[in-house]
């Protein structure tokens, strides 16, 4: 025969442990309360985003080959040099190395460096 499934009850001892536990979270401030204490919840995520404003200095790439101190020759030698050392990888691949070189200089190369850096992936883009 079939017997009926055994009904769960509950234990009032559970609940409370769960409110209890519950409680003792304070919960975050509201926005309303920050911009009484003068803060905006916009400037908390402004001052998060600059605390891990230097992560693209632990970033290492190993897909294009580029040997030591091309990225300071003129464009045509910059092109030269890369499209020669990476024969099998696409002109969109080498220019997203130099986005990415250009990227992780940030306010460090100057601009007649970058002027250079953006002639030398328009070159490698008209290559092939």
């Amino acid at each position: 025969m079939n017997a009926p499934a055994p009904r769960v009850v509950k234990s009032p001892l559970r609940a409370s442990r769960k409110q209890e536990a519950h409680a003792s979270h304070p919960q975050a401030p509201q926005k309303d309360a920050l911009k009484e204490l003068g803060q905006d919840g916009d400037d908390l995520g402004h001052r998060r985003a600059r605390g891990h404003k230097n992560w693209v200095k632990t970033v290492t790439t190993s897909a294009i080959d580029v040997p030591e101190g091309t990225m300071n020759k003129p464009a045509r030698q910059v092109a030269d040099v890369l499209l020669r050392k990476n024969k099998g990888k696409t002109p969109g691949s080498i220019n997203r190395y130099i986005q990415f070189y250009l990227n992780r200089g940030g306010t460090g190369i100057s601009q007649t460096r970058k002027k250079t850096l953006t002639r030398a992936m328009a070159l490698i883009r008209d290559s092939k």
